[in-house]
């Protein structure tokens, strides 16, 4: 049990990640607040065996309170068919529920009520762990760091709504869908069985690259900025930032190829490297060597902010489609690279739901003058 901040003569915290990203952000997060990591609580709430083998190699470098592996149910085996039905298993509701319970029995031992820890800190703000998190412990701040474009997106919903109760956000501010009859009903669950509660209100600490992000008079802008960014250009030389276009059906296979495809012809006589999403498996790697055989490639282990922040030389352009770094590196750029958009043709996108949000992210992208989109 760690000594939570009573006397607030030593700062506590907890943090809330599932994936290296938002961990990465959130030890910013801790620097900036000044919370020491050995002060601090890590709840591990990843899923795929990969996103929680990157976030415990990463934690492993650090001395934490304690950390906790929030789906950490099922007992480890030698059986593949049988892990791999485990793995099937915590992709499910019923699972998940689980682990919220798991998760809200082990914060109750961990911080005894009454006590209170300075920071909460999250990248998944509709995550039911974290709204268990919010509800139960006793905090000063809340910090939500960036997961990619999704940060815009609860800003904008928090901004028109003006809402900052749980029962609002909980069915409305999400980054997890809850939308119609199916996500009406595990909210419920989730209310009735995991103990996540309605009430109660907060202000959100957007600790963010989104330098122009537009927020609710309820919440805060903490804008966060890597630092030590090279002055010179390495001319010829494109750095593309791509998509989990295949892993999460965005666009079919034969339509990320045609994608592919269209950046080797637009960056033909360029050096190109593709910096892989954190998302992106297999087959999108298989594809990217196969269609454009002489691109570098690039599995991202750090944020691309973080890594172009640390480059000895500039590209000469960064490109994407509508990844969220674009809009970022743009904040400390000032001008010393081209920065582009390739647009997606709305119509290969695969989900009537993603295509708005893909839309409305090229519609925010076209008010930035420092990136030049590009039409298919």
């Amino acid at each position: 049990m760690i000594s939570c901040v009573g006397d607030n003569q030593t700062k506590t915290g907890l943090v809330i990640a599932g994936n290296r990203h938002i961990l990465y952000h959130a030890l910013s997060a801790l620097k900036h607040f000044n919370v020491p990591v050995n002060r601090t609580i890590l709840l591990v709430t990843s899923v795929t065996p990969n996103h929680k083998k990157m976030v415990l190699e990463a934690a492993g470098m650090l001395t934490w309170a304690e950390i906790f592996i929030a789906n950490d149910i099922f007992p480890k085996v030698e059986n593949r068919l049988l892990n791999y039905f485990f793995l099937i298993l915590k992709n499910t509701f019923l699972l998940n529920l689980m682990s919220v319970r798991r998760s809200r029995k082990f914060l109750y031992k961990t911080i005894p009520k009454g006590k209170r820890v300075d920071i909460i800190v999250s990248g998944f703000y509709g995550h039911p762990i974290d709204r268990t998190a919010c509800s139960i412990i006793e905090h000063n701040l809340f910090v939500l760091v960036d997961d990619g474009n999704m940060t815009r997106e609860v800003a904008r919903k928090r901004k028109e709504e003006e809402a900052v109760s749980f029962h609002r956000t909980l069915e409305y501010n999400s980054s997890y869908e809850f939308s119609g009859l199916k996500g009406k009903i595990k909210l419920l669950m989730y209310r009735w069985f995991g103990g996540v509660q309605d009430s109660g209100s907060r202000n959100i600490y957007f600790f963010t690259h989104h330098h122009n992000l537009s927020i609710g008079k309820n919440d805060f802008l903490v804008p966060h900025h890597p630092i030590g960014v090279a002055l010179e250009i390495a001319l010829g030389t494109v750095h593309f930032l791509g998509i989990p276009a295949i892993e999460k059906n965005i666009v079919s296979p034969e339509d990320f190829c045609k994608l592919l495809k269209w950046i080797g012809e637009r960056y033909s006589e360029f050096d190109l490297h593709y910096y892989c999403h954190p998302a992106e498996g297999s087959r999108e790697n298989t594809l990217v060597k196969r269609v454009i055989p002489n691109a570098s490639l690039h599995k991202n282990v750090n944020p691309y902010e973080q890594v172009f922040a640390d480059f000895e030389k500039l590209p000469e352009i960064v490109s994407g489609f509508y990844s969220s770094a674009l809009t970022n590196i743009t904040a400390f750029n000032n001008n010393k690279i081209k920065i582009e958009s390739l647009k997606i043709p709305l119509s290969i996108i695969i989900s009537p739901s993603r295509r708005q949000r893909v839309k409305k992210i090229y519609e925010e992208i076209s008010h930035n003058e420092k990136i030049n989109i590009v039409n298919l």
